[in-house]
């Protein structure tokens, strides 16, 4: 199979449909097929990393660079592929000594939101 096809495959797995209209990818199709081969297609195709360690990296990235309108459909991402919300909050308290408790907290407020929508209920149990 070809790698721009399987890329588009583990795209869908991971966020379904949505997520070219919210990374531009009408508006802007090159950039996003430069993104997409990229991201779901040279990284994960060579990933010695399960599908849930990668979005647990990619989480804590997200976090500390304050992207949380991608945070939060890489979270819709890690519910859909049954992660748990605790593991994913987690990922979030580790990175507060790293990235500071402001932009922990505010990342948690995005999360929260995203685990309400999905029908989880909060405050989460702790660990």
């Amino acid at each position: 199979m070809k790698r721009e096809h399987a890329a588009e495959r583990l795209e869908k797995k991971w966020f379904g449909k949505g997520f070219r209209a919210f990374a531009g990818g009408e508006q802007d199709p090159e950039l996003y097929a430069m993104f997409e081969n990229w991201a779901f297609g040279e990284i994960a195709s060579g990933a010695a990393l399960t599908a849930e360690e990668r979005v647990q990296v990619t989480l804590a990235v997200l976090a500390a660079q304050g992207c949380y309108s991608h945070m939060q459909m890489l979270l819709q991402a890690g519910l859909r592929l049954g992660m748990q919300a605790v593991t994913l909050r987690e990922v979030l308290y580790h990175c507060s000594p790293y990235i500071g408790f402001p932009r922990v907290m505010e990342a948690l407020w995005h999360a929260n939101k995203e685990f309400e929508e999905a029908g989880i209920a909060l405050p989460l149990e702790p660990c």
